[in-house]
């Protein structure tokens, strides 16, 4: 049985939509930007509790069992008052981050995730915990494929974030989204305007390698050697997958790609095929 994107979110937390690790480890960068920020008290009315302070150094150190007591002290003794969405996103991010067992548990601990974001939006936070609550939703909604809603909860996001780092690849996600909803042309100029705001970065890289796109491929394999390449592709053919080998000699590589797919429910119907068929690590391009 293959990952699903779920079960990748297990594997590596916010990481990165393409194969690029470099974005993918800078992305994690807005979590802790968060969690440090919290922990200062500089985006609260009030200061913050002693259990809030705790959990948020718990979190930061990956001690997430910690974190979500502390997080359950303080709802237990204000439900609903100052603090409230803090304590309600420290809980929540506890529990999309620790460690799981399962495809299933990683799954039910992203939807748990998402519940306590979208209730903490409610309790109108102050605006940098509610602009992290936006960041961290659209993190999940990524993961669980609801594209439409990541686009929507990240955009909400991008233009308040601190940090011109964390806006550059907040909105190269956002045209990541917009690619696996089919708005190529919207794609396109959201990645340009990574390239033209944010140069040199690593999120403007990505960007312009994604940029003009219009459909998408399934990798199943990347080689040095050309035969070795094309022996993986006649066997592909023999097994009635459309592959090719596409060649980077850049890279000096040769991937052996199957497709192309007009769009990513079919990409991802592809995907699915190849790892029942015994191919593990594939992953969807761009």
């Amino acid at each position: 049985m293959g990952s699903t994107p779920a079960l990748q979110h297990r594997r590596r937390f916010a990481d990165a939509a393409t194969c690029d690790g470099t974005v993918g480890r800078s992305f994690r960068a807005i979590a802790l930007c968060a969690v440090l920020s919290i922990i200062a008290g500089c985006n609260s009315a009030a200061p913050p509790s002693d259990d809030l302070r705790t959990g948020y150094e718990a979190l930061a150190a990956s001690q997430y069992e910690q974190a979500m007591a502390a997080a359950d002290r303080f709802l237990q003794a204000s439900p609903s008052g100052p603090g409230a969405a803090e304590a309600m996103y420290l809980r929540g991010r506890a529990i999309e981050q620790r460690v799981k067992s399962s495809d299933a548990e990683a799954l039910a601990d992203l939807r748990q995730a998402r519940k306590l974001y979208e209730q903490a939006l409610l309790l109108r936070p102050a605006p940098l915990t509610e602009t992290y609550l936006h960041v961290s939703l659209g993190n999940v909604c990524y993961w669980l494929e609801d594209y439409a809603a990541a686009e929507a909860e990240w955009s909400a996001a991008v233009d308040k974030l601190p940090s011109e780092d964390l806006r550059s690849l907040v909105l190269y996600r956002i045209g990541v989204c917009q690619q696996r909803l089919g708005k190529w042309a919207l794609a396109d100029a959201t990645f340009a305007a990574v390239q033209r705001q944010y140069p040199s970065t690593p999120a403007a890289s990505s960007a312009a390698r994604q940029q003009g796109a219009r459909q998408f491929h399934v990798q199943v394999a990347a080689f040095q050697s050309i035969l070795s390449a094309e022996n993986m592709v006649k066997k592909l053919r023999g097994e009635g997958f459309p592959a090719m080998r596409l060649a980077r000699p850049e890279k000096n590589l040769h991937l052996v790609m199957v497709g192309p797919l007009p769009d990513y429910p079919r990409a991802r119907a592809m995907k699915d095929r190849l790892v029942h068929a015994g191919y593990k690590d594939v992953m969807i391009v761009p």
